[in-house]
């Protein structure tokens, strides 16, 4: 089973309780896609690429370049331009800690810049435990995620002094090899501050899988 990590919508600014008690009941059980539930949630939630100020087609000349230069031979600006008006544009943001180096983005649909490619995890399984590991597959509200990422984090931590690979702490990228004690803390590394920043900014975790 591969698992991809999403952030999840957050809530608008005064409707935190109403988003939380709402996702509850709908986390709880089944629920048909016209539930007014889940139409009430997605009235008070702002989606995870609004977060990031990236640039939007139809309103960014930056936007509407990367628009031009991806269009299909043959196809209109001004109707692709139309069609996708107000479409965040997060290709033209830099590097940062929300967009992660373990993803899968651009190898199948819903996986964004964003998206974590969580099944790495399979990898550091016995450094971080089975509660852990089965957490992973959970949604989670914000306040969760951030404590997810904290223990994430302590494990992290634990690992790289245990084996002397501090140093991959803050990195984005690295040559070691897959199983290597460095690889492996760079992946916990990385989980963790996925985690954070996404919670730090008001979003939960909706994992993929």
């Amino acid at each position: 089973m591969g698992l991809d990590w999403n952030p999840m919508s957050r809530p608008l600014a005064g409707h935190e309780e109403e988003f939380a008690r709402l996702f509850a009941e709908l986390n709880a059980g089944s629920f048909s896609d016209d539930d007014p539930r889940l139409e009430r949630f997605r009235a008070i939630s702002e989606a995870p690429f609004t977060t990031l100020g990236a640039p939007r087609v139809g309103e960014s000349p930056e936007a509407d370049a990367w628009l031009q230069a991806n269009l299909r031979e043959g196809a209109s600006l001004d109707e692709a331009r139309a069609a996708m008006r107000g479409y965040y544009v997060l290709d033209l943001l830099p590097e940062h800690e929300g967009f992660p180096v373990y993803s899968n983005y651009g190898l199948y649909d819903g996986i964004d810049r964003y998206s974590f490619r969580a099944k790495f995890l399979d990898d550091v399984a016995d450094v971080i435990g089975e509660a852990l590991m089965e957490r992973a597959y959970t949604h989670m509200l914000a306040p969760e995620l951030r404590a997810y990422g904290d223990a994430l984090y302590q494990r992290a931590q634990a690992f790289a002094r245990e084996h002397g690979v501090e140093h991959v702490e803050g990195v984005r990228e690295i040559e070691d090899d897959v199983g290597t004690p460095a690889r492996r803390a760079h992946i916990l590394f990385a989980a963790a501050t996925w985690c954070r920043f996404w919670a730090d900014r008001g979003h939960g975790l909706d994992p993929w899988f």
